[in-house]
C-alpha cells in the first residue's frame, strides 16, 4: 500500500462516526457482507478496516494474514451478536477503530468464526 495522503485520511475520517461502544463506524459505501469499502486516490478500492489498519501500522497486511474485528468476536462470546456469518447486518463489520482490529492468521480468524458459530442456538 502506498502511504495515505492527507486528502485520503481526511476523506476517510469524514465517512466515519464514533459509536457509544467505541466502534468507529464506516458510513460510506459497503461491499459484500457489510464491510466498508474505501476508494483510494489512485482509484483502487479496499476494505475500510484494512485501510485504517495499514495506515496506523504503517505497513501492508502480510500474505496469509487477516484483520479480525475483535469487537465482533467479544460480542459473539458475550452473546450479544450472532456469530454464524449469516447476519450481513452485523453491527461490527463496518467498525474501523484500529483498537478493535487485530492481525491474525487466516486459520485463527476461521477458528474464531467456527467457535462463534458453535455458540449459535436453534
Amino acid at each position: 500500500m502506498s502511504p495515505a495522503s492527507r486528502a485520503e485520511v481526511s476523506r476517510f475520517n469524514r465517512q466515519t462516526s464514533l459509536r457509544d461502544d467505541g466502534c468507529l463506524i464506516w458510513k460510506g459505501t459497503t461491499g459484500r457482507g457489510g464491510y466498508g469499502r474505501f476508494k483510494r486516490d489512485d482509484g483502487t478500492t479496499m476494505a475500510a478496516h484494512r485501510f485504517v489498519w495499514e495506515f496506523v501500522m504503517g505497513r501492508e497486511i502480510p500474505d496469509g494474514m487477516q484483520i479480525d474485528h475483535v469487537c465482533h468476536t467479544e460480542a459473539v462470546l458475550a452473546g450479544t451478536c450472532a456469530g454464524d456469518g449469516s447476519d450481513d447486518g452485523c453491527r461490527h463489520r463496518p467498525c474501523c477503530n484500529p483498537a478493535h482490529l487485530e492481525l491474525v492468521s487466516a486459520a485463527e480468524n476461521t477458528r474464531r468464526q467456527d467457535h462463534a458459530a458453535r455458540r449459535k442456538t436453534h
